[in-house]
């Protein structure tokens, strides 16, 4: 969560920047063969940096759904959350 935290305050100091749209890029390394390692999100809504953040946050919400204590094994959340990697862009 650390990571997805610093990369919203880097995009909202990007924001005002001209662009029409926002998006992220995740590259999840050491991943088992056959799972996916990168995964994209891209929003060009009215605010496109809330989507995307909006996006993720139901999908985490998701997740705790069946388990409400994953916040606290990053390991099983890289498995379970598209957008939770190692590298993020």
């Amino acid at each position: 969560m650390y990571g997805l935290n610093k990369l919203y305050l880097l995009m909202e100091k990007q924001h005002n920047r001209g662009q029409d749209g926002a998006g992220i890029a995740t590259v999840k390394l050491d991943t088992e063969p056959g799972y996916p390692f990168l995964y994209r999100l891209r929003s060009n809504a009215n605010q496109p940096i809330a989507d995307l953040f909006s996006q993720i946050g139901k999908e985490i919400e998701e997740v705790e759904k069946y388990q409400p204590d994953i916040r606290n094994h990053p390991g099983l959340m890289k498995g379970h959350i598209n957008v939770m990697g190692e590298v993020l862009l």
